[in-house]
C-alpha cells in the first residue's frame, strides 16, 4: 500500500509518539521498553506506514465511509504490519487475538495469478542488451548513459535475481568485486530479506558490459563520480527502488526502438486518497466484525 498518505510522525498522538520513539531507540537496544530496536529497517517501516494509515483514516474519515472491498491477502498484510506496530506501542496488551484473526484472513488468502503478465526472459534479456548496443544512438552523452543503464539494469535482473531493495542499495566501492574477467555482487546481511550474506557471479557476457557501464558511462551522470551509488539518474542523485521499478517496468520507450521486444505493462496509477485509506483502515473493520462473530457463536 502507498505510505505517503499516512499521518507523519508529528502527527501521530502524543502517547503513540512517544511510544513509538522509545520502541524504536537504537541508542538504548537492551532496554526492555525498545521492542522494534532490533527489527530490519524494511519491518520498521512496514509497521510505522501502517499504523501512520490508520491513524490518517481516524482523523479524516469515519468507519460507515466504508464501501470498497478488499483482497484478503491486502488485509493480512495490513493486519501483520499493524501487529508490528501495535506490540511495541503497547507491548504489554495481549494481542493474541488480533494475532489470531490476522492469521484467518492469511489463510483465505490467495496469491493472485500474475502467469498472464510473464514475459520470456530471454526476450527481456534480448531488449537490455539491445538497448545497450544501441545507446551511442543517441546523441546527447546523459541520453546515451540512461539508455545504457536502462539496458544493463534489465539484463542484469534477468540474469542475477536480486530484490528490488538490494538492487537500489548497491554501491560501487562496497558491492561490486572484480574476479579476472567477471564481476561479482556481494550483499552482506544488512542487504538481503534474510539477513544473511550473498555473493552472485555476473555472467562473462554480461560483466563486459558492467564494465562499461562502470567507466564509460556511469561517469556521464552529474555527480557519478562523487558518490558511490551504482544507478544514478540525470538529476545527478542516485535512483531510488520506486524510479528503478518504473524504468523496468514502465513503456517509456516507443514501439519502434523496443521493435515489440516484450509487451510491459504500464505503471498502475495510485488509487484517490480516501481509498487508500479506507482500504488501510478496513482492517479494523474486519477485527471488529470477526469479533462480534466469535461473541455470537
Amino acid at each position: 500500500m502507498p505510505r505517503r498518505i499516512g499521518l507523519l510522525l508529528n502527527e501521530w498522538p502524543v502517547a503513540d509518539r512517544i511510544a513509538w520513539e522509545r520502541a524504536t531507540a537504537t541508542d538504548d537496544f537492551f532496554s526492555d521498553d525498545a521492542a522494534a530496536a532490533h527489527w530490519r529497517p524494511k519491518s520498521r517501516q512496514q509497521a510505522y506506514y501502517a499504523y501512520a494509515r490508520c491513524l490518517a483514516y481516524v482523523r479524516d474519515y469515519w468507519p460507515e465511509t466504508l464501501a470498497s472491498r478488499l483482497a484478503p491477502m491486502s488485509v493480512a498484510a495490513e493486519l501483520q504490519h499493524v501487529l508490528l506496530a501495535l506490540r511495541v506501542l503497547a507491548p504489554r496488551e495481549n494481542w493474541t487475538w488480533l494475532g489470531k484473526i490476522q492469521y484467518r484472513w492469511q489463510q483465505r488468502a490467495r496469491p493472485r495469478d500474475v502467469r498472464h503478465k510473464m514475459i520470456d526472459p530471454r526476450r527481456l534479456l534480448d531488449l537490455g542488451v539491445r538497448l545497450m548496443d544501441t545507446a551511442d544512438s543517441q546523441r546527447s552523452p546523459v541520453t546515451r548513459a540512461r539508455q545504457f543503464r536502462d539496458g544493463l539494469l534489465i539484463a542484469l535482473l534477468v540474469m542475477v535475481p536480486l530484490r528490488r531493495r538490494s538492487l537500489t542499495a548497491l554501491q560501487v566501492d562496497q558491492h561490486l568485486r572484480k574476479a579476472g574477467d567477471r564481476f561479482m555482487i556481494v550483499l552482506d546481511c544488512d542487504d538481503t530479506k534474510a539477513g544473511h550474506p550473498v555473493e552472485f557471479d555476473v555472467p562473462k557476457s554480461l560483466s563486459v558490459y558492467f564494465a562499461r557501464y562502470l567507466a564509460q558511462y556511469r561517469p556521464m551522470f552529474p555527480r557519478a563520480n562523487g558518490l558511490p551509488a551504482l544507478w544514478f539518474s540525470s538529476k545527478g542523485c542516485a535512483l531510488g527502488a520506486d524510479a528503478i521499478y518504473g524504468l523496468v517496468a514502465q513503456p517509456w520507450r516507443t514501439p519502434s526502438r523496443m521493435d515489440q521486444v516484450c509487451d510491459i505493462k504500464a505503471v498502475p496509477k495510485l488509487e484517490p486518497r480516501q481509498r487508500m485509506l479506507q482500504a488501510s483502515f478496513k482492517i479494523f473493520c474486519a477485527v471488529v466484525a470477526s469479533c462480534s462473530e466469535s461473541t455470537a457463536k
